[in-house]
């Protein structure tokens, strides 16, 4: 049985550095730790820890196949999702936390990630914050040289295609 951790919830970059570090230096044996722009999630195999959890593994495998396919992101179907997933991944197995049924979990989600890509078209667009912003503001402005646009926001946004 595998257990899930995680809230939808909006917390502070402070609060949310706080919440990380502490679950780094207290993450279960057999588990996996997915951090992402917009959440942190803990993957863990409960058979290996405790055998009174009781968790829906349909609810958990469809969260993480829908997390892996980007249908959970700001930007429906971004792409970087996917390699934060594979990093958790590959993080666990090198520290030996992924147990059979985790590396199944997850090796499944990496497939359902790339076939929900392949099959919908759902990563065609703006994959990223700045191609995004780029694409709006080419919208409404369509002299870019002769303007001085700023951006501001909480998220890391490089507008360099300009």
């Amino acid at each position: 049985m595998i257990a899930w951790f995680g809230k939808d919830q909006r917390y502070s970059i402070e609060e949310r550095s706080n919440f990380l570090n502490i679950i780094n230096k207290t993450q279960p044996e057999r588990s996996i730790l997915l951090s992402t722009c917009d959440r942190i999630e803990l993957f863990m195999d409960t058979e290996c820890i405790n055998p009174d959890f009781n968790f829906d593994i349909n609810f958990i495998a469809h969260r993480l196949f829908c997390i892996a396919g980007g249908l959970y992101s700001p930007l429906l179907g971004e792409t970087q999702i996917m390699r934060q997933v594979k990093d958790a991944y590959q993080n666990a197995v090198k520290n030996r936390q992924a147990t059979k049924t985790l590396h199944f979990l997850i090796q499944n989600a990496i497939r359902v990630g790339k076939k929900i890509r392949s099959d919908t078209g759902i990563s065609k667009g703006a994959m990223s914050h700045s191609l995004a912003a780029f694409k709006i503001i080419k919208k409404y402005v369509w002299n870019l040289n002769s303007q001085r646009i700023t951006i501001i926001g909480v998220n890391n946004v490089n507008l360099n295609l300009i």
